[in-house]
This record gives C-alpha cells, sequence and structure tokens, in this order.
C-alpha cells in the first residue's frame, strides 16, 4: 500500500483490483495506519484502482465509520463512480471523479495573480492554472464562488471544469461577454465617489 502526504492529509493510493482475496489485508494495512496516526486525517487516491467489489466497499465503510466526517476518494474514474453511486457510497463518502487532463503548451499568457497564472486556450475558454501545491479543496471552492457571482448576475466568467495540467490543478472558464469581479469594480467604482462625498452632509442634515 502506497501513501503520501499532501496539504496536511494522508493519501493511500488504491491500485489495481480490491476483491475478496485482497480486501482483508488492505484493511489491516488500512487500520494499522490509522491507529498510528490518530491525530491525523486520510483520504484515497484511485488513480490506479481498476475495479473495486463489495468486500473493498466494506474497507472503506469501515474506514468511514471510524473518521468524524467523509473522506475524500479522488480520481475515480467514470466506471467505478458507477460504482460508487449505485450501492449509495457517493452519499457516504466524497468521491470525486477523474479530472481531465489538457496541456497548455503554447496557450498565450492573459494574466497572472498572487495563486495562479491565467491562458486563454481558446477564443472562447481560459484557464486559470493554480500554483504548485495549491490544494483541491481550495480550488473548488474559488469556482464555487465563480459560480455564484454568475448566478447573482454579475457579468463574470462562467467557471465548467476543474482539470489537471501535469501536477498541477486549473479551472476552465468559458469568457463569452464576461468580465472579472476586478472589472467590474473599477467600472462602478466612480460612480459611487460623488454620493461618497456628499454623504456627510446627507448624516449632518438628518442630525446623525
Amino acid at each position: 500500500m502506497n501513501t503520501r502526504e499532501e496539504n496536511g492529509l494522508i493519501y493511500i493510493y488504491l491500485e489495481g483490483r480490491i476483491d475478496s482475496e485482497n480486501a482483508h489485508g488492505l484493511e489491516r494495512e488500512i487500520m494499522d495506519l490509522m491507529d498510528a496516526n490518530l491525530d491525523r486525517q486520510l483520504a484515497f487516491d484511485a488513480s490506479g484502482l481498476d475495479y473495486i467489489s463489495s468486500a473493498g466497499l466494506r474497507v472503506l465503510l469501515k474506514v468511514r465509520k471510524r473518521m468524524d466526517h467523509p473522506p475524500v476518494i479522488r480520481e475515480v474514474s467514470l466506471e467505478l463512480y458507477d460504482i460508487f453511486e449505485t450501492t449509495g457510497f457517493t452519499d457516504i463518502l466524497e468521491v470525486r471523479k477523474k479530472l481531465r487532463s489538457i496541456s497548455l503548451e503554447g496557450c498565450p499568457v492573459v494574466g497572472r495573480g498572487g495563486n495562479g497564472i491565467v491562458y486563454r486556450k481558446d477564443a472562447e475558454t481560459i484557464v486559470k492554472l493554480y500554483n504548485p501545491g495549491t490544494a483541491l479543496d481550495k480550488i473548488e471552492y474559488e469556482k464555487k464562488y465563480a459560480r455564484a457571482a454568475f448566478q447573482a448576475g454579475l457579468p463574470t466568467a462562467i467557471s465548467f471544469n476543474t482539470v489537471k495540467v501535469g501536477d498541477q490543478y486549473g479551472i476552465m472558464f468559458e469568457m463569452l461577454d464576461a468580465r472579472t469581479v476586478g472589472q467590474i469594480i473599477k467600472v462602478i467604482l466612480p460612480q459611487f465617489r460623488p454620493l461618497a462625498d456628499r454623504l456627510p452632509l446627507m448624516l449632518d442634515g438628518l442630525g446623525l
């Protein structure tokens, strides 16, 4: 059983087939790892997993019962995701589908920020590539924030896919006629400045 520490989590790499022949041995290894790291959180990487039987699912269920929150299982193939979903395990575990891998070779840089670089993939699509080591949870949170801004009516980019570029993560955005939140603020800020200048007089007239 291979493990790796990432962003404070111990990732267990599930590989090959997990069935009645090897599930018991895997369970023993995982439980030993949990006993030796009582103050640490575990997660799973299924990028190398080809198949999991009911015996393997029972191992994951035992792990869930020992944790105070659903463990993450990332990089799950579509075929395996169907197994997790059909058996109801997507309700008790945080199962994440395998991310699409893309290349940004030759794509022009259109922006830089504190946590990543923005590339133009094509005429309507940009990709924000996050700095190495950025946690996927943080990226997913930013994607939800961008969607919320769009749903609120702000003409900002539409986030629609989390991707991998080598060992780094990124978010794809459909630009259309979009502007960033920062650009919107720059446009509307002058409209508020006259009001801000008049605000003290207005408050004084109200006796406040």
